[in-house]
């Protein structure tokens, strides 16, 4: 029951977040490419990496997360065009259940979330920056209840 209220919460929530324009689409769609790289390579030269799994990061650790950095682009490029509450709280949730089932800590999304941000910043114009920021801001504000739905779920699966 306090599962089912959480998500619900979170996709009532997430109905307040505007739909960024079709230009923010195709200008987030046409980048995803070249801002997952980044992403990437700063998360990996960032000092604060190894604090967000639970084992040392080997080359198949940094493999999946560089996957997820690509997924996350190509899943935000398609919710920008056909945007679902109930989709992205469902797909986050998902995500935040897989990754952590395989050593990725909550503190993981907090700096994936943060790089995407910056590279954004970087890489897209003030227009399409000033449409995402809020579906990021909010993406940032609920780690912990995403995590609370995840862990409730995998532990029920048990």
């Amino acid at each position: 029951m306090k599962i089912n209220n959480s998500k619900a919460v979170l996709i009532e929530s997430a109905r307040m977040i505007t739909k960024p324009s079709r230009e923010t689409a195709n200008e987030y769609a046409d980048a995803t490419q070249i801002m997952a790289t980044e992403v990437s390579r700063t998360m990996e030269s960032s000092d604060e990496l190894s604090a967000c799994f639970n084992d040392v990061l080997d080359s198949n650790l940094q493999q999946t997360m560089r996957d997820n950095h690509i997924n996350h682009a190509n899943f935000i490029a398609s919710l920008l065009t056909s945007f679902q509450a109930e989709v992205l709280v469902n797909t986050v949730i998902w995500v935040f259940s897989a990754y952590e089932a395989h050593g990725f800590r909550s503190k993981y999304w907090n700096l994936q979330l943060r790089t995407w941000r910056h590279v954004i910043n970087r890489h897209l114009s003030i227009p399409a920056i000033e449409e995402l920021m809020p579906l990021y801001d909010w993406l940032i504000a609920h780690i912990d209840d995403f995590h609370s739905v995840a862990m409730s779920l995998r532990e029920n699966e048990e």
